[in-house]
């Protein structure tokens, strides 16, 4: 999002290490995360660009009736949730998961003859 932002204002600038990093994530810290890389020349002007957020001429293109389905928030009507769920319900279902569905009687099977039998 960066680059695109510098590319806008005319400012030629190339991103180093994001393959390595997308790749394995471990190597982050090895190489120093993804670089972004300007020119000494553009430097201070992609640095005042990059600080800029000028989030007052976004607006909302969404209509109304798009979000109107999707749950908000009573306090403030924000739609950016989290949805809880049931500690109650996770502990039954792991419970239940480790119930053992064995029969009383065992089946065997000779893996020379193949053959069965319940004991």
């Amino acid at each position: 999002m960066d680059l695109a932002k510098l590319s806008d204002e005319g400012i030629d600038a190339i991103i180093r290490d994001d393959n390595i990093v997308s790749i394995d994530p471990v190597f982050a810290q090895a190489v120093g995360g993804i670089k972004l890389l300007v020119q000494d020349l553009d430097y201070d002007k992609a640095l005042e660009i990059l600080n800029t957020n000028d989030y007052s001429n976004l607006k909302n293109e969404f209509r109304e009736e798009e979000i109107s389905g999707q749950r908000k928030c009573p306090n403030c009507g924000s739609i950016n949730l989290f949805q809880k769920g049931s500690l109650l319900v996770g502990l039954i279902f792991l419970l239940i998961s480790f119930i053992p569905f064995t029969t009383k009687k065992s089946m065997y099977i000779c893996l020379d003859c193949s053959h069965k039998w319940k004991e």
